[in-house]
């Protein structure tokens, strides 16, 4: 994560003891470019309406746009609490202008993260319901979503300091072997999400098919629209 131009991003992401991280990652970053091994690196970029992404964006792409093993992902900042899922009103941008910016970042040359994976075959599960994926706090107790923290659903066992073996509860099927709603059967995004766009069922049916259906729709008519001007 490089949330931002060195300013803003040192500002948001300090050390424990108060250090800077902002030069570290970019040298660990252009480190990374110079070796012959083939990866993906993606670099997520957390932004708000304050946030200078033209020009995150173009310094991003002087350093890496001309290497494909890098790609950018844009978010917004939210505050997520443990009641909702829904980001409330922090400075979030709108979808409208993040879509603008994944645009932008793609005329420069970046492979933009949101517009290569959104209509494909399961692109938009969520991670909490793979069945490999946890989070680990620092009792070593195992959860799933990084949103719910301290959702009593959200803690699926823990690990056995002696074995080191992880011991799961009920709470585990929940996540990854749940039943499927028969309306999520019938959906036509049905093979992006196979119903685990959100396995904590906090999205209502409808909005979810809209959610899923307007992203696919932004990114198509940005690669439509490049791809026309560039004929």
């Amino acid at each position: 994560t490089i949330d931002g131009l060195e300013e803003e991003h040192n500002k948001n992401r300090k050390l424990l003891g108060g250090g800077t991280t902002f030069n570290q990652i970019i040298s660990n970053l252009m480190e990374a470019k110079n070796m012959s091994e083939n990866f993906n690196v993606m670099i997520r970029y957390n932004t708000s309406i304050d946030s200078d992404v033209i020009g995150f964006i173009d310094y991003i792409a002087e350093k890496f746009g001309n290497d494909s093993r890098f790609l950018i992902s844009l978010h917004s900042v939210g505050s997520w609490t443990s009641d909702d899922t829904e980001k409330s009103d922090c400075d979030s941008l709108s979808d409208e202008m993040l879509w603008k910016y994944r645009e932008y970042a793609y005329s420069k040359g970046l492979r933009v993260q949101e517009l290569e994976q959104i209509d494909k075959i399961l692109s938009v599960t969520c991670y909490a319901s793979e069945s490999t994926n946890f989070v680990v706090d620092t009792s070593g107790r195992l959860k799933k979503c990084t949103v719910k923290l301290d959702s009593p659903q959200n803690e699926v066992g823990y690990i056995d300091l002696l074995s080191g073996e992880f011991v799961l509860n009920n709470n585990f099927n929940h996540w990854c072997l749940s039943e499927i709603n028969p309306k999520c059967k019938s959906c036509s995004v049905f093979p992006l999400c196979t119903a685990t766009v959100c396995p904590m069922k906090t999205y209502d049916f409808d909005k979810c098919r809209e959610r899923i259906i307007n992203r696919i729709k932004s990114a198509h008519s940005i690669k439509f629209r490049y791809i026309g001007e560039h004929l």
